[in-house]
Protein backbone atom coordinates (compact mmCIF):
# COMPACT_ATOMS: atom_id res chain seq x y z
CA UNK A 1 0.00 0.00 0.00
CA UNK A 2 2.81 2.38 0.56
CA UNK A 3 4.45 1.20 -2.22
CA UNK A 4 1.28 2.28 -4.01
CA UNK A 5 1.23 5.43 -2.78
CA UNK A 6 4.31 6.46 -3.07
CA UNK A 7 4.72 5.20 -6.88
CA UNK A 8 1.43 8.01 -7.38
CA UNK A 9 2.97 10.38 -5.59
CA UNK A 10 6.29 10.23 -7.80
CA UNK A 11 4.10 10.06 -11.09
CA UNK A 12 1.55 12.76 -10.28
CA UNK A 13 5.09 14.97 -9.72
CA UNK A 14 6.63 13.45 -12.64
CA UNK A 15 3.63 14.38 -14.79
CA UNK A 16 3.63 18.03 -12.75
CA UNK A 17 6.79 18.84 -13.78
CA UNK A 18 7.06 18.02 -17.29
CA UNK A 19 3.55 20.01 -17.59
CA UNK A 20 5.47 23.00 -16.03
CA UNK A 21 8.64 22.36 -18.22
CA UNK A 22 6.56 22.60 -21.37
CA UNK A 23 4.39 25.26 -20.47
CA UNK A 24 7.43 27.33 -19.81
CA UNK A 25 8.97 26.43 -23.21
CA UNK A 26 5.79 27.02 -25.26
CA UNK A 27 6.10 30.75 -23.65
CA UNK A 28 9.54 31.37 -23.88
CA UNK A 29 8.97 30.96 -28.17
CA UNK A 30 5.59 32.43 -28.03
CA UNK A 31 7.52 35.14 -26.66
CA UNK A 32 10.36 34.80 -28.90
CA UNK A 33 8.24 35.06 -31.86
CA UNK A 34 5.98 37.86 -30.84
CA UNK A 35 9.29 39.55 -30.52
CA UNK A 36 10.69 38.78 -34.06
CA UNK A 37 7.05 39.35 -35.17
CA UNK A 38 7.39 42.92 -34.12
CA UNK A 39 10.91 43.60 -35.18
CA UNK A 40 9.95 42.84 -38.23
CA UNK A 41 6.91 45.28 -38.68
CA UNK A 42 9.55 48.04 -36.87
CA UNK A 43 12.20 47.37 -40.00
CA UNK A 44 8.84 47.40 -42.32
CA UNK A 45 7.45 50.65 -41.13
CA UNK A 46 11.28 52.35 -41.82
CA UNK A 47 11.67 50.85 -44.73
CA UNK A 48 8.12 52.16 -45.89
CA UNK A 49 9.07 55.76 -44.87
CA UNK A 50 12.74 55.42 -46.42
CA UNK A 51 10.59 54.61 -49.80
CA UNK A 52 8.03 57.45 -48.77
CA UNK A 53 10.99 59.70 -48.88
CA UNK A 54 12.80 58.41 -52.58
CA UNK A 55 8.91 58.72 -54.13
CA UNK A 56 8.80 61.87 -52.81
CA UNK A 57 12.28 63.41 -53.59
CA UNK A 58 11.75 61.87 -57.00
CA UNK A 59 8.09 63.58 -57.75
CA UNK A 60 9.49 66.90 -56.74
CA UNK A 61 10.69 68.73 -59.46
CA UNK A 62 14.09 69.94 -60.02
CA UNK A 63 13.08 73.45 -60.06
CA UNK A 64 12.25 73.60 -56.16
CA UNK A 65 14.76 75.61 -54.30
CA UNK A 66 13.33 74.65 -50.89
CA UNK A 67 13.88 70.81 -49.66
CA UNK A 68 10.53 71.34 -47.38
CA UNK A 69 9.05 68.20 -48.76
CA UNK A 70 12.70 66.81 -47.72
CA UNK A 71 12.67 67.79 -44.17
CA UNK A 72 9.25 66.47 -43.96
CA UNK A 73 9.94 63.15 -45.09
CA UNK A 74 12.75 63.02 -42.73
CA UNK A 75 10.62 63.95 -40.01
CA UNK A 76 8.80 61.34 -40.61
CA UNK A 77 11.29 58.78 -40.88
CA UNK A 78 12.39 59.89 -37.56
CA UNK A 79 9.16 59.67 -35.58
CA UNK A 80 9.10 56.08 -37.04
CA UNK A 81 12.41 55.20 -35.78
CA UNK A 82 11.89 56.70 -32.62
CA UNK A 83 8.82 54.58 -32.12
CA UNK A 84 10.36 51.76 -32.69
CA UNK A 85 13.93 52.37 -31.04
CA UNK A 86 13.66 49.12 -28.40
CA UNK A 87 12.76 46.97 -31.37
CA UNK A 88 15.43 47.59 -34.38
CA UNK A 89 19.23 46.91 -33.59
CA UNK A 90 21.60 49.62 -32.25
CA UNK A 91 23.71 49.03 -35.83
CA UNK A 92 20.77 49.59 -37.29
CA UNK A 93 19.95 53.55 -36.34
CA UNK A 94 23.63 53.91 -36.10
CA UNK A 95 23.71 53.55 -40.03
CA UNK A 96 20.95 55.75 -40.05
CA UNK A 97 22.22 58.92 -38.03
CA UNK A 98 25.39 58.07 -39.90
CA UNK A 99 23.21 58.79 -43.14
CA UNK A 100 21.89 61.90 -41.80
CA UNK A 101 25.10 63.42 -40.23
CA UNK A 102 26.91 63.11 -43.93
CA UNK A 103 24.64 63.63 -46.82
CA UNK A 104 21.17 64.93 -45.63
CA UNK A 105 22.80 68.44 -45.54
CA UNK A 106 20.49 70.52 -47.31
CA UNK A 107 22.21 73.48 -47.77
CA UNK A 108 25.06 72.16 -50.00
CA UNK A 109 25.06 72.01 -54.35
CA UNK A 110 22.64 69.47 -55.73
CA UNK A 111 21.09 67.73 -52.34
CA UNK A 112 18.41 66.14 -54.67
CA UNK A 113 21.03 63.80 -57.16
CA UNK A 114 22.87 63.36 -53.97
CA UNK A 115 20.70 62.19 -51.56
CA UNK A 116 18.97 60.02 -53.72
CA UNK A 117 22.29 57.93 -54.49
CA UNK A 118 23.45 58.03 -50.99
CA UNK A 119 19.38 57.05 -50.00
CA UNK A 120 20.39 53.91 -52.13
CA UNK A 121 23.29 52.46 -50.67
CA UNK A 122 21.73 53.27 -47.25
CA UNK A 123 18.83 51.16 -48.04
CA UNK A 124 20.87 48.27 -49.36
CA UNK A 125 23.00 48.42 -46.05
CA UNK A 126 20.00 48.81 -43.55
CA UNK A 127 18.48 45.69 -45.83
CA UNK A 128 21.58 43.49 -44.59
CA UNK A 129 21.83 44.79 -41.34
CA UNK A 130 18.15 43.73 -40.73
CA UNK A 131 17.99 40.67 -42.02
CA UNK A 132 21.33 39.66 -39.84
CA UNK A 133 19.46 41.09 -36.87
CA UNK A 134 16.16 39.01 -38.05
CA UNK A 135 18.23 35.93 -39.15
CA UNK A 136 16.96 35.88 -41.94
CA UNK A 137 18.66 35.14 -45.57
Amino acid sequence: MTTAIITAILSAAASFVGAWLAARFALDRFRHEEIWERRAAAYTLVFEALHDMQVTIEEAGPSEDNPKTLEDAIAALTRRVDSEAWLVSSEFRDRLVQEAAHTWDLNEGDWRERFLRSLSFAINDLRSIAKKDLSVR
